[in-house]
């Protein structure tokens, strides 16, 4: 398979800051250098981010992501990311870009969904009540029905959950999208379930031909250089402290190792080290 090319492929990059941080604006603009358009959204007004409070702390960011869409309509994709995730976009690049990409879903019987999020006002009292509306108007629209049906033969009839700080929607799904984060943000369902039912519902046939499991890991104990080497195949890594320079050091890394795929990854990562006169 030959590597996609994020800007000839016309794939939009929306970052979503959860909480206002936007002293990092400038430095997760280097994005600009591989894609064609990257727009942020927030939960705070700022000139250069799209507002959205619905967004704050992550809570609806499915709502962030719609909003960047509808003000940046008819693209190829949108490559969803929140601020402290870095992707890594030289893997990304070679999944299917008429899939979803989201992390493993896994679903919950109703009855065991009682620990975390799934007991608070966003979680199971919010799907049910965003269940209810869709059945409701499944009597008089096939739409509705149809996501309905397919969410129950993709769960089979359980509750879904993801991790959801990075996702990717290709073109064929927007409208589908659009109509459906609607309903979700009305109820207040939180992004983990939001992302993972939604994609769900919309998806036609086997997951497995439509949707791209993506494989990332949190930084625990080590620096991420060390982490990609001993983890060639992420696709994602967080969180990512922005405050030291270690690691705005491998965003730069990222972004170059995509624009150069035959570099090595410690050798961009030392002419980046260089060219900033500082030790990583």
């Amino acid at each position: 398979m030959n590597r996609p090319d994020w800007e000839h492929n016309d794939i939009v990059l929306v970052v979503h800051f959860n909480s206002p941080l936007y002293e990092y604006l400038l430095l997760l603009a280097t994005y600009r250098d591989i894609f064609p358009l990257v727009v942020f959204t927030g939960p705070k007004s700022h000139p250069d981010v799209i507002h959205c409070p619905e967004g704050s702390w992550g809570q609806q960011s499915h709502q962030c992501l719609s909003r960047a869409i509808l003000l940046y309509p008819n693209h190829n994709g949108y490559l969803f990311c929140h601020f402290d995730l870095l992707p890594i976009f030289y893997n990304l690049e070679i999944n299917n870009l008429q899939a979803i990409w989201i992390p493993t879903i896994t679903h919950v019987k109703p009855e065991n969904a009682n620990s975390s999020w799934w007991i608070q006002s966003v979680g199971k009292n919010a799907l049910n009540k965003t269940f209810s509306e869709l059945k409701a108007n499944s009597k008089n629209n096939t739409l509705y029905a149809r996501y309905m049906y397919t969410y129950q033969n993709h769960s089979n009839k359980k509750l879904s959950i993801s991790y959801s700080d990075i996702f990717y929607l290709p073109h064929r799904f927007v409208d589908d999208w659009l109509l459906l984060t609607t309903v979700f943000t009305r109820h207040k369902v939180y992004h983990d379930f939001a992302f993972a039912t939604i994609t769900q519902m919309i998806v036609p046939g086997e997951l497995s031909k439509n949707v791209v499991s993506l494989l990332g890991i949190s930084w625990v104990g080590y620096g991420p250089a060390k982490r990609l080497a001993l983890n060639p195949s992420l696709t994602y890594m967080h969180r990512i402290d922005l405050r030291l320079a270690s690691e705005k050091y491998i965003i730069k890394v990222v972004v170059q190792r995509s624009q150069l795929p035959n570099e090595d990854l410690f050798s961009l990562q030392q002419r980046s080290c260089n060219e900033s006169a500082k030790v990583c």
